[in-house]
């Protein structure tokens, strides 16, 4: 990246610098989560998977313990989620 220096009766000065630009916390509001279908066959198991992203839209490519995700899953019988973390910003629930 390159960064512009202005120093009061000073020329402006150009300094070039390796960097990296990381994404901002997780931001819940903007992790938008697919829908399932309205139903599904009996006994299949369903899944969706989403990114987490920062308030900017910025996805989130690594979260070791950031904005975990919780499941929970309802209808005429049993029913169990399983969060899948997959080590690189995303989540799968099944």
């Amino acid at each position: 990246m390159q960064v512009s220096v202005h120093v009061e009766g000073l020329p402006e000065t150009k300094v070039t610098c390796a960097g990296m630009c990381r994404p901002a916390a997780t931001c819940p509001a903007r992790c938008d989560l697919p829908a399932l279908p309205a139903s599904l066959p009996a006994a299949q198991p369903g899944s969706l998977a989403t990114w987490r992203f920062d308030r900017f839209g910025n996805r989130i490519t690594s979260c070791v313990g950031e904005a975990p995700f919780l499941a929970t899953a309802t209808g005429p019988g049993e029913l169990k989620t399983k969060v899948l973390e997959k080590g690189d910003g995303s989540v799968e629930i099944r």
